[in-house]
């Protein structure tokens, strides 16, 4: 009965078109695609989101993020039409963990919504999807889980495409490490609700994920509100996070763990959440991880997604002087490490008709210039990040690359740096002239987004993505020199 009474408020059973793309209407295979924005934007401060949505969290920062809260918003997809092909996959699993008995009771799906993740009531800083079941025998208690495939944000699909199509151009093989042959090791510098991290997860068997999040409150934000797993964070144990209230409806408990299994099967532990601060984390020779022969943590990926309440990207994460960017230098893989970085524009934002539209075809839209801050930041970390090539690296050509992106539909840039980019796949012609020009540290344009867009085909295909990655490596492209 609980659960009957709360549907209205999970999702509408509704197969929704596009209101804000073109006349015609067509059906999205991305259920996180832009078109879909408009059910979660909200319309707080001139938002052209449907409505406010409903407030499920708030609790008071002391890391500078001010009044951390997150609203839920219907979301019209998947329809009601599916939730039978979704709620046996689940009950499959449920009854497995249950040692294959039935008198448990079966899984049932209330809905679908969209939670978002705010600083100080305002700044967005996350959004993801979120399913919420039950079990038929106990319908007053309620289970969320995020959906790792859905990236409704634009600058996190930028940053997750640019990034693993630079690592692609690498000598990594990352098909091994998608079918779980060959380990990967990812830090994530900032949290939020924690979709980049579920995302690799569920995509890479072979991932195993650090992430690092200084803010408590945006901890409790993300497990008791935006589905993220309840993973153990290092040194502090589950239950501080639902001890303060119950008002949730989540529990630490049997079922909970049992449902947990269910909804993530091993990813709960290839996930590490840190309460730390991301420069102490990084700078700190004994986290957790998996460690070279010397003794010191590489990296293969660094995701950094980290801004305040103000929404301003830490100086201590730009201080060419600071302790930060020498020990990522230093925890970054020498041959195919690849950093990846949320920054803001310093520029004005894209035309209103574009954000509302979707239409971010990059020869149909302007794109944000460069600005001479993020230029000079993009810069900062290609220097910081230069490292010795190994002789094999320098037979094979191999060197650092340094780009940049624009987002579409926000102001947002996507900064990518990846160690050991191989022109192996550009035609015979092609490699002469980029070797000739690489040398002098003048890089060929054309012949490098030529190699990174045949490279996020390759990525396409090998992630099962429901977007199109390669709209995000060229939008906007352009090589930091």
């Amino acid at each position: 009965m609980l659960a009957r009474t709360r549907l209205s408020a999970w999702s509408h059973r509704k197969r929704v078109y596009s209101s804000f793309g073109p006349a015609r209407r067509r059906l999205v295979e991305d259920e996180a695609d832009w078109i879909y924005s408009g059910e979660w934007w909200g319309s707080q401060d001139g938002g052209f989101g449907r409505d406010e949505g409903q407030t499920v969290f708030q609790k008071q920062s002391f890391k500078g993020n001010g009044l951390v809260s997150v609203t839920a918003h219907p979301a019209s997809v998947p329809t009601i039409e599916d939730w039978p092909g979704i709620e046996k996959q689940l009950q499959l699993k449920y009854k497995r963990s249950r040692g294959g008995c039935e008198a448990y009771g079966r899984v049932r799906i209330l809905g679908f919504q969209w939670r978002v993740l705010r600083f100080n009531s305002m700044t967005r800083e996350s959004v993801a999807k979120v399913m919420s079941v039950y079990i038929d025998s106990d319908p007053g208690r309620l289970f969320l889980m995020q959906q790792p495939h859905c990236l409704a944000f634009p600058y996190v699909k930028s940053m997750v495409s640019t990034g693993l199509t630079a690592l692609a151009s690498t000598s990594f093989d990352l098909k091994s490490a998608v079918s779980g042959m060959q380990k990967m090791r990812i830090l994530c510098i900032g949290n939020g609700g924690g979709t980049i991290p579920l995302f690799l997860a569920s995509k890479i068997k072979g991932a195993h994920i650090d992430v690092v999040e200084i803010d408590e409150a945006v901890i409790s934000a993300s497990i008791k509100s935006m589905g993220f797993p309840s993973v153990l964070k290092i040194g502090t144990s589950l239950q501080e996070y639902f001890s303060e209230d119950n008002s949730s409806g989540f529990h630490v408990s049997e079922s909970s763990q049992i449902m947990q299994k269910v909804f993530w099967d091993d990813i709960q532990e290839r996930v590490f959440l840190n309460e730390a601060d991301g420069e102490a984390y990084i700078c700190d020779s004994l986290i957790h991880g998996r460690h070279n022969e010397k003794g010191s943590l590489w990296y293969d990926m660094v995701f950094i997604d980290a801004y305040d309440g103000d929404d301003i990207f830490p100086y201590k994460f730009r201080d060419s002087n600071g302790p930060f960017l020498s020990a990522l230098r230093s925890k970054l893989h020498p041959r195919h490490g690849t950093v990846i970085v949320n920054l803001h524009a310093d520029s004005p934002h894209p035309p209103l008709q574009e954000s509302l539209t979707g239409n971010y075809d990059p020869g149909l839209n302007p794109v944000c210039p460069l600005g001479r801050q993020t230029l000079e930041v993009a810069r900062l970390y290609r220097d910081a990040l230069q490292g010795t090539c190994s002789r094999e690296a320098e037979e094979l050509g191999e060197s650092l690359l340094a780009f940049t992106v624009t987002v579409p539909c926000l102001a947002n840039v996507t900064l990518v740096i990846t160690r050991g980019f191989s022109p192996i796949g550009i035609n015979q012609y092609g490699r002469g002239l980029f070797k000739e020009i690489e040398t002098s540290c003048c890089f060929s344009e054309g012949l490098v987004l030529e190699k990174l867009l045949s490279d996020s085909q390759r990525v396409h295909e090998l992630f099962n993505l429901h977007f199109d990655c390669s709209q995000y490596v060229r939008r906007g492209f352009f090589i930091v020199r």
